[in-house]
């Protein structure tokens, strides 16, 4: 199955980006999204279903959820822009391969 990932919202406040996919999200897609983004680079579990990856700059947490999907959560406000950026032209990557 081939997911359409999309940033669907963002939470200033919570620091939290909410990936969606136009076909309903799965534990599958975020499985296939944090993989692609990992690349060479260790996976580290750090609770139920969120983990980081290893030398991440942005030091994102990325979590599923049956509820609110993907999330990927950043740690400082003041790179919101970095952020998006970042993770829209993974979106953009993974879509146009998928």
């Amino acid at each position: 199955m081939t997911f359409r990932y999309k940033i669907s919202s963002v939470s200033e406040e919570s620091r939290w980006v909410f990936i969606g996919d136009n076909g309903g999200c799965d534990c599958d897609a975020f499985i296939n999204f944090v993989k692609y983004i990992q690349g060479e680079r260790n996976l580290i579990s750090v609770g139920e279903v969120q983990y980081v990856i290893e030398e991440d700059p942005y030091k994102f947490v990325y979590q599923w959820d049956d509820c609110f999907g993907i999330v990927v959560i950043y740690t400082d406000k003041d790179d919101k822009a970095d952020v998006l950026s970042f993770l829209q032209r993974h979106i953009d990557e993974l879509n146009r391969i998928g």
